[in-house]
């Protein structure tokens, strides 16, 4: 590094600049601190260094530089661009935005600009705009492979698949060794329901960038969705690289535990991994470890504990954060399948295996009264803040059809939108009690009470499913893998039927063979209790 005390100021921005495009950061950042050290007011190295912050994780430092550059230097469009850059890694995203538009102020046709404004969009939840945003960027440059991705990627999220796969199709082309590209085509092409072709995509990611934990699960919801359980399940142990649930990645003082240690004797810790569904679902695989002569600590989140104590083993459950026992191995939940060898050929539903506590059904059928007809739970829509709530709810206008079956309708639905609770009042054929479910040893005491359960996919229809319940489950034309790709029947819940989208967002035909269905049912039962049959598939 030479002298700052005997190179003149631009021989060391000259010497600084080139060590910063060698990838010589550190070295890079000392030559502009010396350059500011005698002229705190020189813009490149203000904003350069600023930069260099920006890639080595530090975004506070960075906007500190590069804010002092633009005050100094107001017309360089660059500078905001980075600067909108620093703002979006804080998460800053108003200021991210007014950033891109100062850019944009300067030089309308910056490409990059508007590529971060619209990813800036987008995480404000403005999604129109950050559609049109990367989309100007797209125009400018028809070749820039980040915004078509974006932009695709965006596009699937609201639903808008086919345009999606235009763009994520362009890119294939215009950059074949894009694993980024494949991942995000794959995704599209399993939402239309073209199953080997985003098996392809998925494998393609993966020969590209062999660690894509992303495309990884994808390739296993595929292949579970084509019924080949034995080769998904350990594609699903990538779960814990992805950005989601790294960082929910359970660590204990003990190992992991497999199957190939030998379960005879031992004490091993069952964690409960993700949504309350998930938990249901899985922890039959509980008891079929049991079954193995463990002593198995289930540990479950805490609104589960005491519907999960009904299990019909001896399972010690325990809340999330409750002092746990000593073990000698643990396992995420929804692993067992894995190393139990369960598929579809070997798996049992083992349904009913929950079941209500018997003092909280007293009380629910106090609550809901005497049985004059038919009694059906519903729930028509899940948690509002899942990932893919807005394709697997149902809007509550769409159960009007529905409500004119000759049965009492009794809403299930524990988390009410604001527009769902105005309309409630004026549904008259539908009594809600949501809001008096505590828990869901609660619902598991009203579900008991039901002859039959039409659900959305979320928890009741598992619990309903777990507890031997009738239970139909309404599915969008893209379901969650558990559900396969086609048939109307499950090997997860003999009590089941599935009702699925014969496309993307028809409710309105999936709501009308239920109402179908359910009054033909009622007409060759009557007014007494459903009967019910079905095989598992």
């Amino acid at each position: 590094m030479p002298d700052p005390q005997s190179a003149t100021q631009l021989d060391l921005f000259r010497k600084g600049l080139a060590l910063h495009q060698a990838g010589s950061l550190d070295q890079a950042a000392a030559i502009y601190s010396a350059i500011l050290a005698k002229s705190p007011t020189h813009f490149d190295a203000l904003h350069l260094l600023g930069v260099i912050h920006l890639q080595q994780g530090r975004a506070g430092e960075a906007v500190q530089y590069i804010s002092r550059a633009v005050e100094l230097n107001p017309g360089q469009p660059v500078a905001y661009n980075n600067l909108a850059v620093a703002f979006s890694a804080l998460r800053n995203f108003e200021a991210a935005v007014a950033a891109c538009d100062a850019a944009l102020d300067i030089k309308p046709d910056h490409a990059e600009a508007h590529y971060n404004r619209g990813g800036a969009l987008r995480d404000l939840g403005r999604f129109e705009d950050a559609l049109a945003s990367f989309g100007q960027a797209i125009v400018l440059r028809p070749a820039y492979v980040e915004a078509l991705v974006s932009h695709g990627a965006l596009l699937r999220d609201q639903g808008q698949t086919e345009r999606a796969l235009i763009d994520l199709d362009a890119v294939v082309r215009i950059a074949p060794s894009n694993a980024l590209a494949h991942y995000n085509r794959g995704d599209v092409l399993k939402d239309l329901g073209r199953l080997p072709e985003a098996e392809t995509c998925f494998r393609n990611a993966m020969a590209l960038t062999p660690n894509f934990a992303e495309a990884h699960v994808g390739l296993f919801e595929v292949l579970f969705l084509s019924g080949r359980d034995e080769t998904a399940w350990p594609e699903y142990e990538w779960r814990w690289r992805t950005a989601g649930l790294l960082p929910l990645e359970r660590r204990f003082a003990k190992p992991r535990w497999r199957m190939a240690d030998g379960p005879m004797g031992k004490t091993i810790l069952i964690h409960a991994e993700q949504g309350f569904g998930d938990t249901v679902q899985f922890c039959r695989h509980a008891l079929d470890l049991a079954d193995k002569g463990v002593r198995v600590v289930l540990e479950v989140q805490p609104e589960l504990k005491s519907l999960l104590q009904s299990l019909p083993v001896p399972i010690e459950v325990l809340a999330h954060g409750e002092t746990l026992p000593n073990f000698d191995g643990h396992c995420p939940l929804l692993s067992l399948p894995l190393e139990l060898g369960i598929n579809s050929t070997k798996a049992t539903s083992r349904a009913p295996y929950l079941k209500p506590e018997p003092a909280k059904l007293v009380q629910w059928q106090s609550r809901l009264g005497p049985k004059a007809k038919p009694r059906v739970g519903l729930v028509w829509a899940g948690r509002p803040t899942h990932q893919n709530d807005r394709h697997r709810s149902v809007p509550l206008d769409l159960l009007s059809r529905l409500l004119q079956a000759d049965a009492e309708f009794i809403g299930l639905q524990k988390d009410l939108r604001d527009s769902d609770a105005a309309m409630l009042g004026t549904m008259l054929n539908l009594r809600s009690v949501g809001s008096e479910l505590v828990d869901f040893s609660d619902t598991a005491a009203a579900v008991a009470l039901m002859d039959i359960v039409v659900s959305v996919d979320t928890v009741t229809a598992h619990l309903a499913g777990a507890m031997g319940k009738p239970v139909w489950i309404l599915l969008p034309f893209a379901p969650d893998w558990r559900w396969r790709s086609h048939g109307d029947t499950t090997r997860w819940y003999p009590s089941a039927r599935l009702f699925r989208q014969p496309v993307r967002g028809d409710w309105e035909t999936v709501m009308s063979q239920v109402a179908t269905e359910l009054e033909k049912t009622i007409r060759a039962q009557g007014r007494r209790a459903f009967g019910w049959r079905s095989a598992p598939g």
